[in-house]
């Protein structure tokens, strides 16, 4: 079997159905960021401690359309 370029791969896949270039590019993403235990178990504490301080009112919350115009005036 002749070893495939790259050009030929990507126009190959590019001719796949959605679904499957899709999950081709997790695949493919999840190839470069392998998951990390570690990370996975400080993500849910730090995610377990924010709810608790908005279940608990003690942060206050901005809605996210708020935030994103403000960071689109000072990007501009």
């Amino acid at each position: 079997m002749l070893a495939m370029k790259t050009k030929d791969i990507l126009q190959e896949a590019l001719s796949l159905p959605a679904e499957q270039r899709v999950q081709i590019a997790e695949d493919l993403l999840k190839s470069l960021n392998a998951p990390q235990k570690d990370n996975d178990k400080v993500w849910a504490s730090l995610a377990e401690k924010r709810w608790e301080e908005i279940r608990q009112k003690k942060v206050k919350l901005i809605d996210g359309e708020e935030v994103f115009k403000k960071l689109w005036k000072k990007a501009v």
